[in-house]
């Protein structure tokens, strides 16, 4: 074999053989193949000190029509001892990994395989003969290179991983013969510990945080045990300036109910500034005591200078020493006060919104009531938790029977309202997360994604469920949009605008579901304020389209002239004929439908 290549055909070359068909699945639609291993093309060649034996095959996939090439590799010394096995392939997946003998021997397996994997969507990756996991990245947002960037930094600092890849990062849609298959793959950007970097969309059941990171082989199973999430972040934009309640304390019930369903997840709340920052401004004393609780909850913070301000409590005296010292709300509002006594803990804080409202509706206080709480029990507390001057009336409590975010955290802490009979028995809900599949954002944040990729430019970003973004002029300035227009009229915002530059071309798209496609027609008609007052003084004499991008049901048409972009539940994308020739160009060659 001396610089020689041999050939063979089926499944031995007489030092090795294949004992079992292959089993293997389309990367691009899933489709699983069986292949017969008398089927195979074998090559046999010494590598220096190595022989690689290269068994391969190539087949039409039966569900993509897409030409597959599948193959694997055993490399052996030059007396044929076994080295190791490369399964690794750009077109498919194996459902379970070949099974090798050696041929002299009719032995068993060459390695232990006798507990099958199941391989999903990624391209396996070998290091040192070792299967590598992929990093998915669940979200309920739009998912934005610069936040990828940032979480996969804070994954490499604290688990002990590195870049090896840092290019342009871009977000792609998986196409495959014009069907979006609801997952989207990171490039530019990659990890020494992880094969492939991978998005899905997902919708929390109550009370969510922004992302999700797991390492493993497949995607994450809806209510499994067995997944492994390493990271659960919540991004925030805004800054003490902005408000001094909302970037703190309206996001912390949040780090609080994941404790249920993930107990053993690093938390991290992640300032991602859009706006300048002006760390030298000493921040407010809410912002300090917020952050203060985030720090004794283990929450991670990052993006945000915690050096010179903030440090955890680390006694409860302190916590309710700190509090009683700051600034009170102005008159008529209902401070938020911690007082001890021997038996219980009393926090005030209004929880109605209306005051007289009787209801549970005040975000900013049930972020701070939830967080002063879990710090209460982080810092030893194990009597009552009492919440005062709340607001709350009984008939609300006992028409919610329990199912309400704040009531779901009473349960968690073994807090409880004065005056108020809790519910006997609160279950929280099965899944703290599921795989999108009734949102209108599913089609907008899809058609944007893919629009950006091919260097569309975002202008404005108000996807349902996600974060209000800002309104970007040409030359990048943020300018945040007011709720009111010049004349006092509600400014009316799309869900995403759209500027191709090449063609001087703005799309304000207006996302919605099938079955309320007419809301979105009229919806449309509203925005002349937006046009008038900020895109044409800004962007010039551009050429505006107003349209509906729509999500669900199974049209097998776009299902109205005012629709730009429709996906279907299947992931089936159509586009409307009358397209203009930026959004034709994004999506040539993925075999959609216009």
């Amino acid at each position: 074999m001396v610089n020689v290549m041999k050939f063979f055909e089926g499944y031995s070359d007489g030092i090795f053989e294949m004992s079992e068909d292959w089993l293997v699945e389309c990367i691009l639609c899933g489709q699983q193949h069986r292949i017969d291993r008398r089927s195979l093309h074998i090559s046999v060649m010494e590598q220096g000190n190595e022989v690689e034996h290269y068994f391969w095959t190539e087949l039409t996939c039966k569900g993509c029509g897409e030409r597959l090439f599948v193959r694997t590799k055993v490399y052996s010394n030059k007396n044929g001892g076994f080295i190791r096995e490369d399964h690794e392939c750009d077109d498919v997946d194996y459902i379970q990994p070949p099974v090798i003998r050696d041929a002299r021997r009719q032995s068993c397996s060459l390695m232990n395989y006798s507990k099958r994997l199941n391989y999903g969507i990624n391209r396996e990756r070998f290091t040192g003969g070792i299967r590598m996991d992929n990093l998915w990245l669940l979200t309920e947002e739009r998912p934005k290179p610069s936040v990828v960037n940032q979480i996969v930094d804070m994954y490499c600092r604290d688990f002990d991983d590195r870049i090896t890849v840092h290019n342009e990062i871009k977000i792609k849609p998986i196409i495959v013969d014009g069907f979006f298959k609801f997952v989207y793959k990171v490039e530019g950007l990659a990890v020494a510990g992880a094969a492939d970097i991978f998005i899905k969309t997902v919708s929390g059941s109550s009370s969510f945080l922004d992302f999700l990171l797991f390492k493993q082989e497949n995607a994450p199973t809806e209510g499994s045990n067995e997944d492994n999430l390493i990271m659960a972040i919540e991004e925030t934009k805004t800054s003490d300036d902005e408000s001094r309640n909302t970037g703190v304390y309206q996001r912390g019930s949040k780090f609080v109910y994941i404790a249920p369903y993930y107990q053993n997840v690093k938390l991290y709340m992640l300032y991602n500034e859009e706006l300048e920052a002006r760390e030298e401004k000493k921040p407010s004393d809410t912002s300090v005591f917020g952050t203060n609780i985030l720090l004794t909850l283990g929450v991670t913070i990052v993006g945000k200078d915690i050096s010179r301000w903030f440090r955890p409590f680390r006694t409860l005296d302190e916590l309710i020493h700190f509090k009683a010292g700051m600034r009170k709300p102005p008159a008529g509002n209902v401070p938020i006060t911690i007082t001890k006594y021997a038996d219980r803990i009393e926090v005030s804080g209004r929880l109605a919104k209306p005051a007289d409202a009787g209801n549970i509706g005040h975000d900013p206080n049930i972020g701070a009531l939830s967080m002063i709480s879990a710090c209460i029990r982080k810092l030893g507390w194990d009597k009552d938790i009492v919440v005062t001057l709340h607001g709350v009336t009984q008939s609300y409590v006992d028409h919610t029977r329990g199912k309400n975010k704040f009531l779901y955290i009473c349960s968690i802490l073994g807090m409880r309202l004065d005056g108020i009979r809790m519910p006997s028995h609160v279950v929280l809900p099965e899944l703290y997360w599921h795989y999108e599949k009734k949102s209108e954002k599913m089609a907008d944040i899809l058609l944007h994604v893919q629009t950006m990729y091919h260097g569309m430019y975002c202008v404005y970003e108000n996807h349902a469920g996600c974060e209000r973004g800002y309104f970007r002029t040409k030359t990048g300035r943020l300018v945040t949009l007011p709720k009111k227009d010049r004349n006092g009229v509600n400014l009316y915002l799309p869900d995403v605008v759209l500027y191709d530059e090449d063609t001087n071309f703005i799309l304000l798209v207006e996302g919605k579901m099938l079955s309320t496609l007419q809301q979105g027609i009229e919806e449309i008609e509203n925005y002349d304020s937006i046009e008038q007052e900020y895109i044409y003084p800004v962007y010039g004499n551009v050429t505006i389209m107003r349209c509906v991008s729509i999500f669900g049901g199974n049209c097998a048409s776009i299902p109205h002239e005012k629709v730009l972009f429709y996906l279907a539940d299947n992931g089936r994308i159509i586009i409307n004929k009358n397209a203009p020739q930026c959004i034709r160009r994004c999506f040539a060659e993925t075999g959609v439908r216009i």
